[in-house]
Order: structure tokens, then sequence, then C-alpha cells
């Protein structure tokens, strides 16, 4: 951070080539439903910290986590896309929930090869969740570049004059209880899209563990408190509305929590093994990440 905490620069975490978020083949993070960010299709096994701060996410599968910066920025690195339902296979996280770290720690590896076969591709996304003020700049960086592990990835700028506008809902509360559905259990997708939902019917939305403990609630506008529920399949837990339009948001926040299908999205789960038999000339293999290679291609067999 400089000029008087009107820029923060974040560092590349990893090695690897840019891919624009709206690319991202995740409607949820294309759309922009988490957040602005960017995406890096990893060529290294070891993410690093993209700037200083204080990790206040870790997911319950180690595929992802958000830090926060002292000036409230927060930021969340999903590594891959569906690594969610590895649970937590080929991930080894270095840090837990309360550390300080540096830009340029190492925060976790992964074995590559295991979250290919397993997850829909190794594209990492990095998104600010909460700006808390900050403007991202446009990246300085095009599709397809290759940056190397700590270069600088993004640029975000905040004027003293710029600060949160309070906003205060009106309206009845209402509440309801349901028991979550989704496999994966309360994770970034699912959030962001409870995030988007009490935004669509302006209401203040939060949720909370049942039965009822100190500290384990959180509102829907901040993911990283939503994801550290640690709720699962399975998880009883109660939503609260306040705003003139709070039965609807609730239905529409019940729908999303207890069907299983609504965490499903565009991206097909890799092949398991072969779906039909091989011709003549035909290579079977798996897609590691989304795109387009060229290039001479060798098989070997032993």
């Amino acid at each position: 951070m400089s000029d008087a905490s009107q820029t923060l620069t974040l560092l590349a975490p990893v090695e690897g080539l840019v891919i624009p978020l709206n690319e991202v083949p995740d409607p949820v993070f294309a759309g922009l439903a988490l957040g602005e960010g960017i995406a890096l299709d990893p060529l290294g096994e070891c993410l690093h910290a993209p700037c200083d701060g204080e990790i206040v996410q870790c997911a319950r599968t180690r595929h992802a986590l958000t830090l926060r910066t002292d000036a409230g920025l927060e930021l969340l690195i999903h590594l891959g896309l569906d690594t969610v339902e590895l649970q937590g296979q080929g991930i080894e996280l270095l840090v837990a929930v309360g550390d300080q770290v540096r830009a340029g720690e190492p925060l976790c590896r992964f074995d590559a090869d295991v979250l290919a076969l397993g997850a829909s591709a190794l594209i990492t996304p990095i998104v600010v969740t909460e700006p808390a003020g900050w403007r991202l700049l446009p990246p300085r960086h095009g599709k397809g570049k290759r940056v190397a592990l700590g270069e600088e990835l993004l640029v975000l700028t905040r004027s003293v004059a710029e600060q949160e506008e309070a906003t205060t809902t009106k309206g009845p509360m209402v509440e309801r209880c349901l028991t979550l559905a989704l496999a994966a259990g309360l994770h970034a997708r699912p959030a962001a899209r409870l995030r988007a939902i009490a935004r669509e019917y302006g209401v203040n939305l939060e949720v909370h563990r049942e039965p009822a403990a100190e500290g384990a609630g959180a509102n829907v506008e901040s993911l990283s408190a939503l994801m550290n529920l640690g709720l699962v399949a399975g998880s009883a837990l109660r939503l609260r509305a306040q705003g003139t339009r709070g039965e609807a948001a609730l239905d529409a926040a019940e729908a999303l929590l207890t069907t299983p299908e609504a965490e499903e999205h565009a991206v097909g789960k890799p092949p398991v093994g072969l779906q039909k038999p091989l011709g003549i000339g035909e290579l079977a293999g798996l897609v590691a990440s989304h795109g387009l290679a060229t290039g001479p291609l060798v098989v070997y067999r032993p």
C-alpha cells in the first residue's frame, strides 16, 4: 500500500496465465456475483499471499480462503473450480483463521494432478468480495498473459473522501427454519447467491445456526462470515429477513438452500473412465483446464 493508503497492489499468488474473470467457466464467478477480480490458470503448485493481511476464512474443504487487509478489503482466493467436491484431497493449508500474513507468504500447497482429475478446472479466481470503498483499476495484463509469482497483478485505489454509505433497511422482521440440503455445504457459490437474493429483494438477510449459539450467525453481505459458519449438508439453520419483501426473499433463499440441484452450474464434471471404446488414432484424456493447446503430441507407452 502506498500514497497515504490511496493505492493497494495485489501480487500474483502463483505463476500462471491470466484469464478475465468474466470468462471463467462458472456463471457465479463470471457474472461477478462474488465480486470483481481476475483469475489465473496456475503453473505452480503453491498459492501465496497477494498482499499483507489477516486470514479471516478458510474453507472446511481447504479449497478457498479469504484475506482481509488493514484497510478492510476482503479478498477470496478460490483454488480451482468445483474443488469443493474433493473434500480437501490434494490440498494442504499452511495457514489458519486469525493468522497474520505478509505478501508472498505461502498459503497452501496443492497437487495439480489430483485437482485436475477431480475438479472441473484448475482456474483459480482471485475476487474482491468486500471492497470497503476500494475501486479496481483495469487489469494491466491481458488474457493469456503469463505472470510470474509475486508480479503485480491488480491495483485498487480509494479516495480519502470515499466512504461506505450506511444504509438502514426498514420493514418487518420475518424468520424461517430449514435444513441445508446442499451436498457441499454453504461454500462460496451459494453464499454469493444468498447475497444476490438479499440485494434483489432489498432486505437485510441473516443466516444463523440452530440451535442458537453466541457468534453463530452472519449477515449475507459478509461472505467470509457466512462461510465461517461451517454449515454442511444436514445442518439446521434459521433465516432472518428484514424488509418489505422479506417473505419473498425467504422463499428464494429457502429454494436455494433446500434444493440439492440448486448449486449445480453450467460446467460439467470431468469424465470418469472411458465413455466409449477408442477408435484408431484416438487418445483418451481428462481436461485439466479449459483452453487451447498447440504443438507436437507425444504418446509414451512403456
